[in-house]
């Protein structure tokens, strides 16, 4: 890991997780030698796209490094999402100057899902509320929550989660297919309501861990083998 990219704090996950986050300049991180290559598609991406690209796959070698004592490189799908080691599942996520990395054994868990967002002002909040929230959802947000906050905390969480269960459910999730259903003080459970591979609907309450740290919110999760979702056939 580069010395000049400084770590962010991120809450304590179990033993079995690995995590790496970063905060990371742009123009700093383009203009070093990071040790991660560019695919052909990003080459000639904006110089935002492509250092979130690099800080994030940064976070991900480091992150599996730390797993299984190898380093390894993470490959873009043709779906656009990351290609994990055999025997690996992970999660990648970043915002403008923070990314963060999450990986563990497949042996170990089902899924993982990680989100770091900044959080929205209160304009852009408002605009974005009827996306982000299902009709029924602003009546669970508890009085010490901003408007803004829960608005972000409620993308970040929806957007942890759609990671986490992309490899059975894909594209076909929407904002309104996960409504919260209940929220404390660092965890809120989302009931995600999607079709199974068979074409039933089912019902999937999933709870999502979160913090508001440096005016940002970070959410993740984990998915057991035994949980429901994780057997929808």
């Amino acid at each position: 890991m580069n010395n000049n990219l400084q770590p962010f704090p991120w809450p304590s996950l179990p033993d079995a997780v690995k995590c790496k986050a970063i905060r990371f300049n742009i123009q700093d991180l383009l203009a070093q030698s990071p040790g991660v290559a560019l695919p052909a598609a990003l080459t000639k991406a904006v110089p935002k796209r492509r250092a979130e690209f690099l800080a994030g796959r940064l976070c991900a070698k480091e992150a599996l490094r730390n797993l299984l004592d190898e380093e390894f490189d993470i490959p873009i799908a043709t779906d656009r999402s990351p290609v994990w080691p055999a025997g690996t599942i992970g999660s990648i996520s970043h915002t403008s100057d923070i990314a963060v990395a999450m990986v563990a054994s497949d042996r170990e868990y089902w899924g993982l899902g990680v989100d770091c967002e900044a959080v929205l002002d209160r304009k852009e909040a408002s605009e974005l509320a009827h996306m982000i929230l299902a009709p029924e959802e602003p009546a669970a947000a508890p009085a010490r929550l901003s408007l803004a906050q829960f608005i972000t905390l409620a993308f970040s969480a929806k957007e942890a989660l759609y990671k986490a269960v992309y490899k059975v459910f894909g594209p076909t999730i929407g904002f309104h297919d996960a409504t919260i259903s209940a929220i404390g003080q660092n965890q809120l459970t989302l009931c995600l309501t999607a079709l199974s591979p068979t074409g039933n609907a089912s019902t999937y309450p999933i709870d999502v861990k979160y913090k508001f740290e440096e005016n940002h919110v970070l959410t993740w999760l984990t998915i057991d083998h035994g949980h429901p979702v994780a057997a929808p056939l």
